[in-house]
């Protein structure tokens, strides 16, 4: 059975469109686990919402993979639980191993709507252009001004009286195109910072020093 916990860290309002390149503040509204045709394995399409800046209140689909045979996959994962602060081991899930849904019920009590800084490129495929997470950043390289971003998201949702079930199985906007690829998206992923190191790094990842 996949199961993540953490390891060793790496070196809108609108309809869904597309948002130039550039690093973003964003939050997880929305996701599907679906399975790749070629490769069998799963992977969540899920729709990012811009919260801060100039794009606030767009939207994008990029997709993750929840194959954690590839080395990129494990890193983004452990990124993506550090920016969320989650510090517990839990069970990605499996269509394959039938518990998918446990997985689901997972990513969407820790990851759904919290708030973390990304990279966003630019690509076209299949005809559509389309934006992917290139890079994720750690928090500790967040600047004061994605700190208050992330707090201002946070308690606008408070607020509202918003749950991280909002936005689960709800159909996202179909007006974008297909999104980034379906197939091994991390496996070329590169974590963003200058002095962090996923490699050979004995050290055992540590959510407090960040």
């Amino acid at each position: 059975m996949p199961k993540m916990g953490p390891g060793k860290g790496g070196s809108g309002s609108g309809g869904s469109s597309t948002v130039p390149a550039g690093d973003y503040m964003l939050a997880l509204v929305w996701f599907k686990r679906q399975v790749g045709k070629d490769s069998g394995q799963d992977y969540l399409r899920c729709k990012w919402q811009v919260i801060g800046g100039r794009a606030k209140g767009k939207s994008f689909f990029a997709n993750i993979s929840c194959n954690l045979s590839k080395e990129g996959t494990v890193v983004r994962w452990q990124i993506l639980m550090e920016c969320c602060g989650v510090t517990e081991q839990f069970e990605l899930g499996s269509t394959r191993e039938g518990n998918d849904r446990e997985g689901d019920d997972n990513i969407t009590r820790l990851f759904m709507h919290k708030p973390i800084k990304a990279r966003v490129k630019v690509e076209t495929n299949g005809g559509y252009t389309n934006n992917d997470l290139q890079m994720l950043h750690f928090r500790k390289n967040w600047t004061d001004e994605d700190q208050a971003i992330a707090l201002k998201w946070l308690d606008e949702r408070s607020a509202a009286g918003g749950s991280p079930e909002d936005g689960y199985d709800d159909p996202p906007d179909s007006s974008s195109g297909a999104g980034s690829s379906e197939e091994d998206p991390d496996e070329s992923y590169t974590p963003a910072g200058g002095d962090e190191s996923y490699a050979g790094d004995d050290d055992e990842f540590d959510p407090a020093k960040f």
